[in-house]
């Protein structure tokens, strides 16, 4: 069953890869796919507590190259799936999928992040296994001619809060990062005018994607 939804998955990620399509009707095309990963494990009766975190952050260094903040924040964000997909009752499924949009310099990346836990009901079985779990992971080099930089913004800011803990003044240098990131890819004659300071302040008080987890 943990391999039929990664099999899923893969077809449904790679289907709204193809337009750029998003869980929350935004458009983040991409030039292409650089990496995937698909695993499907299992949470054994000798470790009903495995330490979550610590394997998705170890998985997660192997695919993110960029700032060490960032990556704790979207590591944050996925551990947060993870505990709910495995957290449900005896004999329940649950499925959390997401996207994030993030600077890996000096190129901006997609990630597609689907998961799916059942909780093992049958007791021949549970003495041995707790939990099944698959997760599928894709990432994707941003097509950042087609993005506008307001829409990147709306999207990154979440893990902005999580990597830098609502701080004003690093979270302005990450947008500073992020427009001259934008302005590699942007001709002169179409800047982008943004003022950080100013946004830095919103996005701080920007509330959480509840959608999202």
């Amino acid at each position: 069953m943990a391999q039929s939804k990664s099999d899923l998955f893969e077809q449904e990620i790679e289907t709204d890869l193809k337009t750029g399509k998003t869980l929350d009707n935004l458009t983040v095309p991409i030039t292409k796919v650089l990496l995937k990963d698909m695993q499907c494990r299992a949470i054994t009766a000798e470790d009903p507590n495995p330490d979550i975190q610590g394997i998705v952050k170890e998985d997660m260094a192997g695919m993110f190259s960029g700032d060490v903040s960032i990556l704790n924040g979207i590591s944050d964000i996925i551990v947060k799936a993870i505990n709910i997909v495995v957290g449900t009752g005896e004999g329940t499924e649950m499925t959390r999928d997401f996207y994030l949009v993030a600077i890996e310099y000096p190129a901006i990346i997609r990630y597609d992040f689907k998961f799916w836990g059942r909780t093992v009901q049958a007791k021949n079985i549970r003495e041995k296994i707790h939990n099944a779990v698959t997760s599928v992971v894709y990432k994707s080099a941003v097509d950042v001619k087609q993005l506008d930089f307001n829409t990147f913004l709306s999207v990154y800011a979440p893990i902005l809060n999580d990597a830098y803990s609502k701080d004003i003044s690093k979270i302005k240098e990450a947008l500073e990062q992020a427009k001259e990131v934008f302005n590699i890819y942007k001709s002169e004659d179409n800047k982008i005018h943004f003022e950080a300071e100013n946004m830095a302040k919103q996005i701080v008080s920007m509330p959480r994607q509840k959608n999202i987890l």
